[in-house]
């Protein structure tokens, strides 16, 4: 399994996950993306790719199975000087264990490129029951917040 940079051809995959009921109603505000936020997303991942690794803010990959097959998405944004992970597994993939595979392949490259963090955070919506477990079972729940209508338990991820 690998981690790939986002390319523009990745739009139709990014777009069918964002657009897939059982990932999008857990991120963020709970909706679609539209083709434009899609297209967004990517060029800003583009751009990002350009830059030195420390002028750096967003790291974004497409999780890559051994057999080639693309899995989900991934990444590791940071505001404010806080870093939190992204994951949207492909339900076709999920519970098959790339979820762990995917976080242990970020966390090296974050130890490589920003050796100085010690931890990232998780938000998880208080709805994704499924999630929240595993997360109480492998990580520190820190609190509980809004994002809009929606609450999210924040985790910390020691690196």
């Amino acid at each position: 399994m690998r981690l790939r940079e986002i390319r523009l051809k990745d739009f139709e995959y990014i777009f069918y996950l964002t657009n897939e009921e059982n990932i999008y109603r857990y991120i963020r505000n709970g909706k679609k993306w539209s083709e434009e936020k899609t297209e967004r997303f990517i060029l800003k991942n583009i751009h990002e790719q350009k830059k030195t690794i420390k002028e750096r803010r967003y790291f974004n990959y497409i999780i890559v199975s051994d057999i080639g097959k693309d899995v989900g998405v991934i990444g590791v944004k940071s505001e404010n000087k806080k870093y939190s992970i992204t994951v949207f597994i492909d339900p076709n993939f999920q519970e098959k264990g790339y979820f762990t595979k995917s976080i242990n392949l970020l966390k090296r490259r974050v130890k490589r490129y920003r050796p100085r963090i010690s931890y990232l955070f998780f938000q998880v919506h208080q709805s994704n029951k499924k999630m929240n477990q595993i997360m109480e079972n492998k990580y520190e729940y820190v609190k509980s917040y809004p994002i809009g209508k929606t609450t999210v338990n924040e985790y910390k991820f020691y690196l």
